[in-house]
């Protein structure tokens, strides 16, 4: 019996599996997992103001 062709795209063999921007995003995980609740909370609100401004305190509560 055939198997169904993986809807996955296989990695070109000319584009390495692991570049600088995939190392410093694990590592950034890795970092990330580390912090606490109220941590990830006020580093999502300086993000949101970051993105849209001060606005996004006012209009917006995080929910995080």
């Amino acid at each position: 019996m055939k198997r169904p062709k993986s809807s996955t795209p296989r990695p070109s063999p000319d584009y390495p599996l692991q570049t600088k921007g995939s190392r410093i995003a694990a590592e950034a995980r890795r970092e990330t997992n580390k912090l606490s609740r109220e941590e990830r909370r006020n580093l999502f609100a300086e993000a949101m103001v970051t993105v849209y401004g001060e606005r996004a305190l006012k209009t917006a509560g995080t929910r995080h």
